[in-house]
């Protein structure tokens, strides 16, 4: 259940996290969305790295 709520966190979060950069740090459209784009490829990323990694701990002859 844990792993659903933070996997889902970034979904939730990412209209908040969009409001604050561009107040924040005062960024244009465009580098606020390059930013959001880029974190969101990150996390695609590290989910896949670590679904991986855990894929193959728990069923190692795979």
């Amino acid at each position: 259940m844990a792993l659903l709520v933070i996997g889902n966190s970034p979904a939730t979060l990412l209209p908040f996290i969009v409001g604050t950069l561009e107040d924040g740090f005062n960024l244009n459209k465009q580098a606020t969305g390059s930013v959001v784009s880029t974190e969101l490829i990150v996390m695609s990323l590290s989910a896949i790295f670590f679904g991986l990694i855990l894929t193959n701990h728990s069923f190692p002859n795979l």
